[in-house]
């Protein structure tokens, strides 16, 4: 009876995916909820790539990571729901500006679940922020903030844990009035347009492949537990975009 009820107190795993986003490439899995020091001991253990010690065994490996100057700096984003959510921001050796972030979600007493793996390429690394839209608390992240492009997720939280919204339909609404000679542009300001419900999606033109030339289409759409469900959209083919100013 006791493991019963801690089994029904963990959320879900089919809700849970972690995001894994380094040099290499992007992909989806659900790993295990682990302790707090899994994440902080020996950051070099935690690389997705690969690449630390890539021709060590296990031991020498560890041997190896206890060697260096790694730390791990642990940050409250705060509070959704039950749950809590910690940034964690990687230093590797002397580095001032830290190289990887995680973002952790607090399951149980000690257990944490990683859902955001990000390993720096070109661009920025920033702390995770909560964002009100409506009555609704979401969990954002602007993270790889490079000249005009950024990573932007968003996750609503439901009783078992975080879902990361598909921004998907929005894009697909856009596609559907716009003319054959162009194409989507993706940036957009989550900040400002998910609480108003409105995304404005930028055109290329072609063949000049230059954003935003080609007009914008105005989305409108609403979050129905966690579901984007769009209401219409308006091709404006006389206004511009205007980049967000900043990913921070």
């Amino acid at each position: 009876m006791i493991l019963l009820i801690a089994l029904l107190t963990i959320p879900a795993a089919a809700q849970w995916q972690r995001h894994v986003f380094t040099p290499k490439g992007e992909r989806l899995d659900s790993p295990p909820s682990q302790p707090l020091s899994y994440f902080t001991q020996y950051p070099s253990l935690r690389d997705e790539d690969h690449d630390f010690c890539y021709s060590c065994s296990p031991e020498k490996r560890l041997a190896v990571a206890k060697q260096r100057k790694d730390r791990a700096e642990v940050k409250l984003v705060g509070k959704v729901r039950e749950f809590e959510v910690y940034d964690v921001f990687y230093f590797f050796e002397e580095a001032a500006e830290p190289q990887w972030k995680s973002i952790l979600i607090k399951i149980q007493p000690d257990q944490y679940r990683e859902i955001w793996h990000y390993q720096r390429n070109e661009g920025g690394i920033w702390p995770s922020y909560l964002l009100q839209v409506g009555d609704v608390t979401l969990l954002g992240l602007s993270d790889d903030c490079y000249k005009q492009q950024v990573i932007q997720e968003y996750y609503w939280f439901g009783k078992d844990g975080p879902v990361r919204i598909d921004l998907s339909p929005i894009w697909k609404a856009a596609k559907a009035v716009i003319p054959e000679d162009t194409t989507t542009w993706y940036l957009y300001d989550g900040r400002t347009e998910l609480p108003a419900g409105r995304i404005k999606v930028g055109l290329i033109r072609k063949p000049a492949w230059q954003c935003c030339n080609g007009g914008v289409v105005e989305v409108r759409f609403e979050l129905n537990d966690g579901q984007v469900v769009v209401k219409g959209a308006r091709l404006d083919p006389t206004q511009k975009l205007r980049y967000p100013a900043s990913c921070r």
